[in-house]
């Protein structure tokens, strides 16, 4: 009988710490759906007035330093800003992330090469 008890303890146990992890995992799901939900407002926010500010620089860079461009440069440069504060990671954060090694300090200029690139094509 002794020996059942124990079976039964240790199989109690085991279902517990079980029980245990699916809980953890859906307490850290709705913790990030809560962070999200509150950060969602901010960052939509953040962004407008980020894009606010670039519109009014490429305006007033437009209308002096930069008058004489014609408007095929300056959807040039209006592109390779869009690029740039496209919200991803660099294309050598994302192949670190994916091999699951740590991205290189510094290995984010390829984001600002691959935004220059992409801005030259024609849309």
């Amino acid at each position: 009988m002794k020996v059942q008890a124990e079976h039964n303890r240790r199989a109690r146990e085991a279902e517990i710490a079980e029980a245990r992890v699916v809980i953890d995992e859906a307490l850290e799901a709705l913790r990030r759906r809560v962070v999200e939900r509150d950060i969602s407002p901010i960052v939509r926010d953040l962004r407008s007035q980020g894009q606010a500010a670039a519109d009014e620089l490429l305006k007033q860079l437009f209308n002096n330093g930069l008058a004489k461009l014609d408007e095929a440069n300056r959807d040039h440069i209006r592109r390779f800003g869009q690029q740039v504060r496209e919200p991803t990671s660099p294309p050598s954060d994302r192949r670190a992330e994916a091999s699951g090694a740590r991205p290189r300090h510094g290995s984010g200029g390829g984001r600002f090469c691959e935004a220059y690139v992409t801005s030259t094509r024609e849309p």
